[in-house]
């Protein structure tokens, strides 16, 4: 009675091993499972994060040709500026010379 005792306890403790197996390889599995979503996630960060690193790259380079346009306009606004302070000062020399000479001839 004694070994059938322990011969029907064996038999639990060999169903409770199996079952224990079963969960850990269920268990390994998920984690395998999981392992592999976080670097599946991890590969796409990495993907985005260089995606917005090539953006930032091309608008500081935009950024930096807008810059440069800017002081260009600035530069021709100012050269303009000058040449129209120029050209009034001409015309204004021409006007009065004008006026001179209109006058002259009305004397």
């Amino acid at each position: 009675q004694e070994i059938e005792k322990l011969i029907t306890n064996s038999k639990i403790l060999e169903d409770k091993l199996k079952e224990s197996k079963q969960q850990n390889k269920s268990l390994a599995q998920s984690l395998e499972n999981a392992k592999k979503q976080l670097v599946d996630e991890l590969e796409e960060q990495k993907k985005i994060k260089l995606s917005l690193e090539k953006e930032k790259t091309q608008l500081q380079q935009q950024n930096s040709q807008l810059e440069s346009k800017t002081k260009t306009m600035s530069t021709t606004i100012e050269e303009f500026k000058q040449k129209l302070s120029q050209n009034e000062t001409i015309y204004l020399k021409k006007i009065a010379e004008l006026a001179e000479v209109t006058k002259k001839l009305e004397d």
